[in-house]
């Protein structure tokens, strides 16, 4: 659908197509459709129902409904075509403000992104990550993926954590990061120092007591 297409939201195109719809099958050749036309008419105009039937009465009475249900019924249609082709305008503005508020995020995005030391390919692909949106679903790449790690309760904690606090996350995984650092070096040292010791053992077991004193 063209509407869609344009950015448009269906929901308020749908309820201003049935507006259209309804006044357009309103058949002012009978009574009822008349007295459809007059109602509706007056309602848009914002007049209370005690009103509206006060007219009605006054209408009858002159003799001149069937003309002013008639000129209701012409001017409703008028009203709710031009309201409809608004609806339409707006959403087509709305849809093209939006896509230039995307293409100046997209802007934004690549410089900030290639100022944090990322190269030109890394930097469009993490953009498109985040500005790409699929038509059927309405979600960007990382849309998805941020759905996919709420659904993983494992990564629950880790989640909440970094959105409460960004910066103070990053900190407390580096901290971590530099433990695990410290602590495999740590053990490495010490496998070291204990494979040395051991080869030191092995030599001097080899060597015996008069050996020793004849170096």
């Amino acid at each position: 659908m063209e509407f869609r297409k344009n950015g448009g939201d269906l929901d308020t195109y749908y309820q201003s197509k049935q507006a259209l719809q309804q006044v357009q099958n309103i058949d002012t050749s009978t009574d009822e459709g008349k007295q459809q036309a007059f109602y509706y008419y007056h309602k848009a105009k914002g007049l209370e129902d005690k009103d509206i039937q006060r007219l009605y009465k006054a209408a009858v009475d002159n003799m001149s409904f069937d003309e002013e249900a008639e000129e209701a019924g012409e001017q409703l249609k008028e009203h709710f075509e031009k309201a409809h082709q608004q609806t339409i305008a707006q959403q087509k503005q709305a849809a093209k403000e939006a896509q230039e508020r995307i293409k100046q995020y997209e802007k934004d995005l690549k410089k900030s992104l290639k100022d944090s030391g990322l190269d030109t390919k890394q930097a469009n692909q993490i953009t498109k990550s985040y500005t790409n949106v699929d038509k059927e679903t309405g979600l960007a790449e990382i849309d998805k993926l941020f759905l996919g790690l709420r659904q993983n309760p494992e990564m629950a904690a880790d989640l909440y954590n970094f959105l409460l606090n960004p910066e103070d996350y990053k900190k407390k995984v580096s901290k971590k990061e530099r433990s695990n650092k410290e602590t495999k070096e740590f053990k490495l040292t010490l496998g070291k120092r204990t494979k040395d010791s051991a080869s030191t053992k092995e030599r001097t077991q080899k060597v015996g007591f008069r050996d020793i004193f004849k170096s």
